[in-house]
C-alpha cells in the first residue's frame, strides 16, 4: 500500500513537474574535462582517474589550474610528468562552481604511506607514496614543494578553508617514486 502510494505520489510531482507546476531541482553545470587544451597524462588511485593538462603558473604567483573541477594543471615552470629530478607541480580546483566538487578531491582522504599513480600519455606510469601532508596560509608556500633539483617528487596543491567567496589555505601532498627494483 505505502509503495502504490509513494509511486503514485512520485508519479504526480513528475507529471506537475513536467507541466510546470513544480519546481524541479537543477543539476550543477560543472566545466567538461575537455577545458584546459591536450590531455598529457592522469592522476590514478583507487578507481580515481584525473586529466592532467598543462599550465604556466605565473612565477611566484598563484597556482590556478584549468577552470574545471574535473582536470588538473601541471605547471610548466617546473619538472615534466615522471621526471628523474626535481618537483612536478600539480594543482586542481577543490570545486569549481556550486555542487561542482573537485575529481581529484579524494586524494585528499589519503595517509601519509599511500599511493597514487601518475600515467603519461604514452602510457608510461610511475607510483608515488605520499611522504608529506600540509594545510598553510593561502601564498605561505615552502621552497622544497617546487625545487628544479634534487630528488624526484610530486606536489600536489588545491585550496581549503572557503569563507566569504575566498579560499584562506591551501592544501598540499607530496609524493616521492616508490622503488623500482
Amino acid at each position: 500500500m505505502i509503495r502504490l502510494a509513494s509511486t503514485g505520489l512520485g508519479l504526480s510531482i513528475l507529471i506537475l513537474s513536467l507541466l510546470g507546476f513544480a519546481p524541479v531541482a537543477e543539476a550543477a553545470k560543472c566545466p567538461p574535462a575537455s577545458v584546459g587544451g591536450k590531455t598529457i597524462g592522469w592522476v590514478e588511485f583507487d578507481d580515481v582517474r584525473v586529466p592532467i593538462k598543462k599550465t604556466d603558473y605565473p612565477a611566484g604567483g598563484e597556482l590556478d589550474p584549468p577552470a574545471s573541477n574535473k582536470v588538473a594543471g601541471m605547471s610548466t615552470r617546473h619538472q615534466d610528468l615522471l621526471s628523474e629530478v626535481g618537483s612536478t607541480v600539480i594543482a586542481w580546483h577543490v570545486r569549481y562552481g556550486k555542487g561542482c566538487k573537485g575529481t581529484l578531491n579524494p586524494i585528499l582522504k589519503k595517509s601519509a604511506g599511500d599511493t597514487f599513480d601518475i600515467v603519461t600519455r604514452s602510457g608510461e606510469r610511475r607510483t608515488y607514496e605520499l611522504v608529506d601532508r600540509a594545510n598553510v596560509k593561502r601564498g605561505n608556500y615552502q621552497q622544497e614543494w617546487f625545487r628544479l633539483n634534487g630528488d624526484p617528487q610530486v606536489t600536489l596543491f588545491t585550496c581549503s578553508d572557503l569563507r566569504e567567496g575566498t579560499y584562506q589555505r591551501t592544501r598540499v601532498l607530496v609524493g616521492t617514486p616508490v622503488d623500482r627494483t
